[in-house]
């Protein structure tokens, strides 16, 4: 039936009707829920975030005095009774709740407008008894729910309620034992409060806005409606006004399908066919199965089909199919259409194309991962790389004292050798976390493959052939070549541990230029040249769950101490931080092939190398070392010192400003570590530049460079050494610093 025929029928403005009432209430519906449902979501999620910080804030106190328990009453507060252990009513010992509630108003701010408690059914104190909400949610936790939520609007203002379970650990028993709890019991809910009137602004401010639009909406669609049963005088022009109507619907950006109650397609609008790549003539007479991707199971329809025969509305998600094959999500509501007698005469779905914003989804929760990982990496790099520096120092003294043929020179080697992994593993990391400058040069990738062929060789072993192919062309990218080289150890590593029995891994660099055909099909990239490296393995393969997250940080299918999970999560960061692409292609069985995108530069390869100095250098000044660990501190100590330099030490800030008072006239150089307690490096610096010194200063850090002088802990220009670091890259960076 053409468009025109169907609009000469006696029965269109029926039809019509049905469509646009169907369509504007399920769109009000839809629209309000959503409005609703959003505002709700942000504000669970602000729940949960405020909940993980409370107890990441527990852990991290709990280093020094335990975990968070509220204040009970006749306990004095934590400004009167700073003390952790109290002894209880009954002679017996706990951590002192005030304490503990004192730390976590520490943490959150006294005017955070946020509340946090515990309630039990079988409280210690009354007052952490349940009220109304905290009752329901304990009864759901019982049934094994993860969490509840609830809107309080009592008290003339709205506060949003996030609770989740408590459960009884070895330590709670001294007390909560005698109230009948066990161990690992759920002895309570944990209720997070804040104020709900920004998100209940943001839901009015939307509703006002949708009811205007579907007031306008639905008062045309009156007019149009009404003009259609007017006299047969105005029959013409009334139909001329559905048509107009119809327009909309045809017009509308949103997919549009019709069909019986036998499920056969009557229509569908121009959106419909944009989206799917089907014309409207090859899906009329079908049925929507033609658009099945095999992602849902047979009781998915089936329940569909329940829900909208029963003559209720279905809401919800597919995958879907569309004509060239290509998977896409799609948000839908579905819903019967009746007759004046109540019948189901027809099915309305209102569908709407949500790839991109899965594709957004997806993007924002990888980045958190990646956050966390990036905040995680910066916090350990401080300590870890003053214990690389130490091992390195020390053991590199020790080569220096050996004979050329002394039988332990290898074992020294080794040692030396695992600590420099070890720092390239922590700049691996914080390369991940995009918190590590990447020294960007033009690189010929073909070239770094050659060069770490033979370490590749030897990290999978024997057992495992390793076949190198190469592009003809030279391949140079801006890159990091450490960094590429990590990429390269991490992928063979993670090959070597997919094939236990032996089997073949394989690399290979093509050029490839990636177009508009190539971004459409892989859904990803930019037009330009690439150089591709493709690592294939014959090994075990894996499933589509598992390659979904391959690259996530701390993911992991090895057995517990195998493996960290970090090795291709810290590929992924590499490769994007040189605006490349990675992907993964896999069978179970059928081993694994990672694919490595690097846009091409037009720049040449300079063949820098690197040139160390044979014999450090020496010197005869007198140096002031300000360094809080022990150890660096006695390793810099004895560096200088065997090499003709006077050094004085220092324990902290403070104690660095009074030796240098006291020696102001004699001291030629400061190395100051850039975070020390009592004063750090850069708060020396400027306070002996307030009392008019001019000494020269290098300042240490276990910190990556560019969070140094991001925070402002030195400033740009000034002599900056990273650790871990060798004696003779100490004595190299003192004896430039002295001469600049």
């Amino acid at each position: 039936m053409s468009v025109k025929s169907f609009f000469r029928s006696g029965r269109y403005p029926l039809i019509i009707m049905i469509v646009f009432l169907t369509a504007t209430a399920i769109s009000l519906y839809v629209n309000l829920d959503r409005a609703r449902h959003l505002s709700v979501e942000r504000a669970t999620l602000v729940g949960r975030t405020l909940l993980k910080e409370k107890l990441v804030a527990g852990k991290l106190k709990s280093i020094h005095d335990g975990i968070k328990i509220p204040g009970a009453e006749g306990f004095k507060h934590n400004s009167e009774n700073p003390k952790r252990d109290i002894t209880t009513i009954d002679g017996g010992k706990m951590i002192n709740p005030a304490y503990m509630e004192g730390i976590i108003r520490d943490f959150l701010g006294e005017g955070a407008g946020i509340g946090i408690r515990l309630a039990s059914p079988r409280p210690l104190n009354p007052k952490n008894e349940m009220d109304h909400a905290e009752t329901v949610a304990f009864a759901k936790f019982r049934r094994g729910e993860a969490e509840h939520t609830a809107i309080d609007r009592s008290g003339g203002s709205s506060r949003f309620r996030y609770m989740a379970p408590t459960k009884m650990g070895e330590t709670c028993l001294g007390c909560h034992g005698k109230r009948g709890f066990g161990k690992g019991d759920i002895g309570g809910v944990v209720d997070v409060s804040f104020s709900f009137e920004p998100f209940q602004e943001a839901i009015d401010s939307s509703a006002k806005k949708i009811h205007a639009a579907h007031i306008i909406f639905l008062g045309l669609g009156i007019i149009l409606v009404v003009g259609m049963f007017r006299d047969n005088v105005r029959q013409q022009k009334a139909g001329e006004n559905i048509l107009h109507l119809a327009t909309a619907v045809e017009q509308a950006g949103d997919m549009i399908l019709i069909t019986d109650t036998g499920g056969k397609i009557q229509y569908v609008n121009p959106a419909f066919e944009e989206v799917t790549g089907y014309r409207r003539e090859e899906v009329i007479g079908s049925n929507p199965r033609i658009l099945k991707s095999g992602k849902h199971d047979a009781s998915f329809y089936r329940d569909i089909w329940e829900t909208i025969t029963g003559g209720s509305v279905w809401q919800g998600r597919f995958i879907n199919r569309k004509k060239d094959g290509t998977l896409y999500h799609e948000e839908a509501t579905i819903s019967p259409s009746r007759d004046t007698a109540g019948k189901i005469i027809n099915f309305v779905a209102v569908k709407r194309d949500i790839t991109n914003e899965i594709a957004l989804e997806n993007q924002l929760r990888h980045a958190q991962k990646m956050e966390a990982v990036g905040q995680l990496s910066g916090g350990v790099a401080h300590d870890f790389n003053n214990i690389l520096t130490a091992i390195i120092g020390y053991a590199s003294f020790l080569k220096m004292k050996m004979q050329k043929d002394d039988s332990l020179e290898s074992y020294v080697a080794n040692i030396l050798a695992s600590a420099e992994r070890a720092a390239d593993l922590t700049q691996g990391l914080l390369a991940f976390s995009r918190k590590q400058v990447t020294k960007l040069e033009p690189v010929n990738i073909n070239a770094v493959v050659k060069r770490v062929g033979s370490l590749l060789m030897r990290l999978i072993g024997e057992d495992i052939d390793l076949r190198t192919e190469f592009s003809e062309r030279d391949l140079v990218v801006m890159a990091d070549s450490g960094h590429m080289e990590q990429v390269l150890v991490n992928l063979a590593t993670n090959s070597r541990d997919a094939m236990p029995g032996g089997g073949v891994l394989s690399i290979k660099t093509e050029y490839v230029v990636q177009n508009a055909d190539f971004i459409k099909t892989h859904g990803y990239g930019k037009p330009g040249e690439y150089a591709l490296i493709s690592a294939t393995d014959t090994g075990m393969g894996m499933d589509r769950e598992t390659m979904e997250k391959i690259f996530e940080p701390f993911f992991t299918k090895k057995e517990v101490g195998s493996g960290t999970g970090l090795g291709l999560a810290i590929v992924y960061g590499i490769v994007k931080q040189h605006g490349g692409y990675i992907n993964v292609e896999s069978e179970p069985g059928k081993g694994a092939t990672f694919r490595i995108y690097l846009p091409l530069t037009e720049m040449d390869v300079e063949d820098v190398k690197k040139q160390e100095s044979a014999v450090p250098l020496v010197g005869r000044e007198t140096v002031l070392v300000a360094e809080d660990d022990p150890a660096v501190r006695r390793l810099i100590k004895s560096v200088l010192e065997k090499f003709g330099y006077r050094v004085l030490e220092a324990v902290d800030g403070e104690d660095a400003v009074a030796k240098f008072t006291e020696n102001s006239g004699d001291i030629d150089l400061l190395i100051l570590d850039v975070v020390m307690p009592r004063k750090n490096g850069k708060e020396v610096f400027d306070e002996l530049k307030l009392i008019g010194s001019k000494v020269k200063v290098l300042f240490m850090s276990g910190y990556a460079a560019d969070i140094v002088y991001r925070k402002g802990l030195v400033e740009e220009g000034l002599h900056l050494l990273s650790k871990p670091v060798s004696p003779g890259e100490l004595l190299k960076s003192v004896r430039e610093t002295l001469d600049s």
